[in-house]
């Protein structure tokens, strides 16, 4: 199996999930290879035009891509890669579909988010790329209902793994802090995630800092941090680029996640704080329920409703020993030995069925 892996500046969470689907492959010893994007264009263009860059840089990959023979079986990392199967029937191709958010923005069906001519024309690309590939592998329920929509197609259910070099050290917990891992973005919310961290200091009377990991503020945040006094606006600290190990450390000492997304198609950082046994605060959104079963879940439009009590009690669950442990016990399900043996049976059924492995 050649592997075609995410852009080497597309989100850390894609360039983790093409790391652990090759290493899936070389387990089961049908490894064949991996083709990805290079970034010598993007990596070096200001930030404004590097989605133009990458659109450039994608056009020797998908060269590469069909020049590979028929009878080789590709997996494509990244659904948005399945605009190289446009207009080629490839039955011995994979895609695994992480969410299909894009699309129903650019089919107007997202009013928070309007689409460009050009974006929406390349998102029919990557539909029409979907019906052509041999087997579409969803990362949860969610999304596969989504490709059942935009694509009339069943799609078998492969949850992400916990990566195994997400283990924390011996390291003593710092002061107290609510965490975010996330990017800037539309769907992300970060700025939310701002609010209701206010929300709980004042309602906790305690001096949580907060920490997020990502990228810089965008305007909306910068707007939100410049109106508070400074003493509050130097809690908040951004950190990017970490290591495993790092990342793992950030999740152990957290007080508590925040993960007041509105649209993902997993939600990773829920089950990787949980697998250090730190609570996640998740909007209550059918994937975040979804990925987050287990955790505390608030209504994001009404933050500034929740009552005191309401924050206090998702203090008191995220320092209860029990609930720690049950947080562990379900994010260990998502094994890499379960995500093996989802995967050899996906493609065993799919032998079954003639769709080309």
């Amino acid at each position: 199996m050649i592997v075609v892996g995410a852009h080497p500046l597309a989100n850390p969470s894609m360039r983790r999930y093409t790391k652990l689907l090759c290493e899936a492959y070389e387990r089961r010893g049908e490894f064949g290879g991996l083709i990805e994007p290079s970034s010598a264009i993007s990596s070096r263009v200001p930030p404004k035009m590097r989605k133009w860059a990458r659109y450039l840089e994608q056009i020797p990959t998908a060269l590469r891509v069909r020049s590979v023979s028929r009878s080789t079986n590709i997996h494509l990392a990244d659904h948005s890669d399945a605009v190289f199967l446009a207009g080629a029937n490839r039955p011995g191709s994979v895609v695994t579909c992480h969410d299909l958010i894009a699309v129903a923005a650019a089919s107007g069906l997202l009013p928070e988010h309007k689409v460009g001519l050009m974006g929406r024309l390349y998102q029919r690309l990557v539909v029409s790329g979907l019906r052509n590939a041999g087997l579409i592998i969803s990362v949860s329920r969610t999304t596969a209902s989504d490709v059942a929509r935009f694509t009339s197609r069943h799609s078998p259910v492969l949850l992400n793994p916990l990566a195994k070099t997400l283990t924390p050290s011996d390291s003593a917990p710092k002061t107290p802090y609510l965490l975010v891992v996330s990017n800037t973005g539309w769907r992300k919310r970060r700025w939310l995630a701002i609010e209701a961290w206010l929300a709980i200091r004042a309602a906790s009377s305690m001096e949580l800092r907060l920490v997020i990991v990502g990228n810089g503020h965008d305007l909306k945040e910068e707007n939100l941090l410049t109106a508070l006094e400074p003493r509050v606006r130097n809690s908040v600290e951004i950190k990017s680029h970490l290591s495993d190990g790092d990342l793992a450390d950030l999740y152990s000492s957290a007080t508590l996640l925040l993960q007041l997304s509105k649209y993902e198609g997993f939600a990773w950082p829920i089950i990787e704080a949980n697998s250090v046994g730190t609570l996640a605060i998740c909007a209550d959104e059918p994937i975040l329920r979804e990925t987050g079963e287990g955790n505390f879940f608030v209504d994001a439009d009404g933050l500034g409703r929740v009552a005191k009590s309401g924050w206090n009690d998702a203090m008191r669950l995220a320092g209860d020993v029990g609930i720690q442990s049950k947080l562990r016990a379900r994010a260990n399900t998502f094994s890499i030995e379960n995500f093996d043996r989802g995967l050899g049976e996906i493609l065993h059924a799919s032998l079954k069925d003639a769709n080309g492995f």
